[in-house]
């Protein structure tokens, strides 16, 4: 089985995604944006990974990729991508660590692997790279383009079928390993000579009979042969020899009806005279004009509320339906139901934004108070400890203190300053003073700091218990854009509900006025039960209880003209019938004396042709097989690849690039081994030389991005998907604007599901724009990835559905 579709992914810490990170893909268009190291290109290279199991991009510049796919810090990591495949959801899980014995069971076997990594996905690193490694690698059968051509063409299967068979081109060679053939083809000629002769007489009989049938086959359908099965002369025979008991109202008794039918109508023109009868038939033309309305109302307006409500019932099973319940208050009742439920997706949404600014606001304070300590604590290294205590030491000191000489050493100070010892000791004194008052200061901002900081600790393990995940909060995503289209569609019919429930109301009180008149009409009752009983009678619909009585008069006269119509043809068809029977029974008997002649032969020519057709039909074929092998093997080459996948590239290539002159193409020589190369054509006739010396540096991208699209539209539609990374590289505007237009082709006409991830804002708006849903039913995905403040990865989805336009819809 192949995927048709991608519905999710989930992803956690895969190579610049850290953390979990959902992203829905449930769209024809999916946009990816977010600035570089966000994880673009990681969560395409995670889609390639759980699809294909392996990252081709990655491997073709460092074999040992497996060793990085992990996140920098983590353990392990997980994908989880949900796919639809053959109508049917299937979630596939996938758990990768490093140094694993890859165990690696992707969702796609080897061949739709293969092709999804080489038609399906265009890495950013192999854009660049594109026609590189589909140029000319001389002596190289097994180069990517060569693989290309031969898995199309299937050149390989070919050429060893042609070997195979050449031994089928003679008959001379046959003869010679099978001796008997040579008298087996004699004896065979004789009896086939007269059997042909017998065949001859038996053509000339039975084109006799196929003149009969054809002449009586008009009367055969107008008589039901369809009753006896396909065979025409079975049937001819049996309605020949049998009565008319088809069970058709004979001719006697229609003409009975048809005047009982004139009967009524007379009388009916009397009733109608009469001021009763004026009034029933108002009556009766109101309630059949109520009804037409209404039944108009329902399939033109009703049939889309009631649809828009079954969606609704997926979340609100106790809805009511238009049929239990008045259009207006079925509307109304869903319309309140969609509004609590939208208010509440929105108001959980909006208060884990709020929670998320906040932590991000408490992890950046946390942060300066942690610094704040760490400053305090080197400022109070510097202070001398105890400095209060040992300033009040020297002031006691101080008055004992009267000449040089130090009461503590006995030192002379003099020797060492011509200040007095006593001056020294108080303005020493006062230094130690005012450290010990700094670092009482700085005691208590530090205990300040420390008390902020174990409030914001506290109040930020809060906000992280109340953080919804990231699957939960897309999930709320997706509720949310839900309800919202509900919610619009349904404000948009609620004048048509009114208006359906006016209808409703007028028909139920004209089929009451007219039940409640026809009650008190005896004559009137009289007439229209004659006419019900006559169409149960022929076995015609019966009347409906607003079907005016004229209108029902008119219906069965009708009915009964055709059926004595269709009554007289039989008629005539069943004598011609009876002529023409006994002139096939007389060349039937013929045919029988012929066919016991002609079954003899046939029985001994059958026991001589058992071996020689079995030999005939083996050898024809497989010279056939040879024949169309060889012409198979050219006429692919020359239409499927040098036109097709040319023409393809050819007319991308024009589109996205209108003024080049030079178009890049494909050259394979035609024979038995393929020689691709890459050559450029000029628009006006004539060749050039290779993309890479008549392009210049923007067109080679768009070569390279073209010849991509191109590959994957010719390979078929194996897998209905197309993702991108960044493909707009050295584009103008114009180049960008007829991309767009591309992919929207792609997307819409070729049902392709396109997930295009891009680094430029203006672009991703630009692409938004254009891509956005064209009809009803068709929606548009966009997902911003970004970092936040711890490290972690974080995707913002957006769903965009379609809208009829405001003008449009006014007019």
């Amino acid at each position: 089985m192949s995927v048709d579709r991608l519905k999710s992914i989930t992803i956690q810490d895969f190579r610049s995604i850290g953390g979990e990170i959902t992203i829905p893909l449930d769209a024809q268009v999916v946009l990816i944006h977010g600035p570089n190291g966000t994880g673009k290109t990681s969560t395409l290279s995670a889609i390639e990974f759980a699809l294909a199991g392996s990252v081709d991009s990655l491997r073709r510049v460092d074999p040992n990729y497996l060793d990085h796919l992990v996140h920098r810090g983590a353990t392990h990591t997980n994908i989880s991508v949900n796919v639809e495949m053959s109508g049917k959801d299937l979630t596939h899980a996938l758990r990768f660590a490093q140094g694993d014995d890859l165990g690696i069971a992707p969702i796609l076997q080897d061949t739709e692997a293969h092709f999804f990594s080489e038609r399906c996905y265009l890495a950013q690193s192999t854009l660049g790279r594109l026609l590189e490694i589909y140029a000319e690698r001389d002596g190289d059968q097994n180069s990517p383009l060569t693989r290309f051509v031969n898995d199309v063409l299937g050149l390989d299967t070919l050429e060893a079928l042609t070997k195979g068979l050449n031994a089928s081109k003679d008959i001379r060679n046959t003869r010679n390993l099978v001796p008997g053939i040579a008298a087996l083809e004699r004896e065979v000629a004789m009896l086939t000579s007269d059997k042909a002769a017998k065949k001859a007489r038996r053509d000339r009989l039975a084109q006799a009979q196929a003149r009969i049938l054809q002449d009586i086959e008009p009367g055969l359908r107008l008589l039901g042969s369809v009753a006896y099965g396909s065979d025409v002369a079975v049937a001819m025979d049996r309605l020949a020899t049998t009565e008319d008991t088809s069970g058709d109202i004979s001719l006697v008794e229609l003409t009975g009806y048809r005047r009982e039918i004139e009967s009524l109508l007379q009388r009916l023109s009397s009733v109608k005279q009469t001021s009763l009868g004026v009034d029933l038939a108002a009556l009766e033309e109101r309630a059949h004009e109520s009804s037409s309305l209404t039944a108009e109302w329902q399939t033109k307006v009703g049939q889309r509320i009631e649809k828009l409500l079954e969606q609704a019932r997926g979340e609100f099973p106790d809805l009511a339906s238009l049929t239990t319940s008045s259009p207006a208050m079925a509307v109304s009742t869903a319309l309140a139901r969609i509004s609590a439920e939208l208010e509440s997706c929105s108001s959980r949404l909006h208060a884990d934004a709020v929670d998320r600014d906040r932590l991000d606001e408490l992890i950046i304070s946390a942060e300066a108070d942690g610094a704040r300590i760490a400053l305090i604590d080197e400022q109070t290294a510097t202070v001398t400890a105890g400095a209060g205590e040992i300033a009040k030491l020297l002031a006691a000191l101080g008055p004992h203190i009267h000449n040089s000489e130090c009461i503590v050493c006995g030192r002379d100070y003099s020797e060492i300053s011509e200040e007095p010892l006593s001056a020294q000791l108080a303005r020493r004194a006062a230094q130690l003073s005012d450290q010990a008052e700094r670092l009482a200061e700085l005691n208590r901002a530090k205990h300040d700091a420390a008390t902020s900081l174990s409030n914001i600790t506290s109040e930020m393990k809060l906000i992280e218990a109340r953080i919804l995940q990231s699957s939960v909060r897309s999930l709320l995503v997706s509720r949310e854009a839900q309800f919202q289209d509900w919610q619009n569609q349904l404000s948009a019919r609620v004048a048509d509900a009114e208006l359906g429930t006016k209808h409703l109301r007028e028909t139920t009180q004209a089929r009451m006025a007219l039940a409640t008149a026809r009650n008190d009409a005896g004559a009137w009752i009289e007439v229209r039960n004659s006419a019900s009983g006559i169409c149960q009678k022929l076995s015609i619909d019966p009347p409906s209880d607003v079907e005016p009585i004229d209108s029902l008069l008119d219906r069965i006269s009708t009915h009964i003209r055709t059926l004595m119509t269709e009554g007289e043809e039989r008629l005539a068809a069943r004598t011609a019938l009876k002529d023409s029977h006994r002139t096939w029974m007389q060349l039937t008997n013929d045919l029988s004396d012929v066919d016991v002649e002609h079954s003899r032969l046939d029985s001994r020519l059958k026991e001589l042709l058992a071996e020689r057709d079995e030999f005939e039909r083996r050898r024809n074929g497989a010279k056939q097989l040879l024949k169309v092998a060889t012409e198979v093997q050219q006429k692919i080459i020359r239409e499927v690849f040098n036109d097709s996948l040319n023409s393809v590239w050819r007319d991308l290539f024009v589109r996205l690039a209108p003024k080049e002159p030079f178009v890049p193409a494909f050259r394979v020589a035609e024979g038995r081994k393929t020689s691709p190369q890459l050559t450029t054509v000029h628009r006006a006739g004539g060749t050039g030389g290779s993309p890479g010396a008549m392009l210049s540096a923007g067109n080679l991208n768009t070569a390279a991005l073209t010849l991509f699209l191109a590959l994957h539209l010719t390979a078929g539609e194996k897998l209905p998907l197309l993702v991108l990374d960044d493909p707009v590289q050295s584009m103008d505007d114009v180049h960008i604007s007829q991309f767009a237009a591309l992919l929207r082709t792609l997307s819409k006409q070729h049902s392709r599901q396109v997930i295009v991830a891009v680094h430029e804002r203006a672009l991703f708006d630009y692409l938004a724009l254009e891509l956005s849903p064209a009809f009803d039913g068709d929606r548009l995905i966009t997902v911003e990835l970004k970092k936040q403040s711890d490290g972690t990865s974080f995707a913002a989805p957006s769903y965009h559905f379609y809208s009829d336009d405001p003008v449009h819809v006014s007019a």
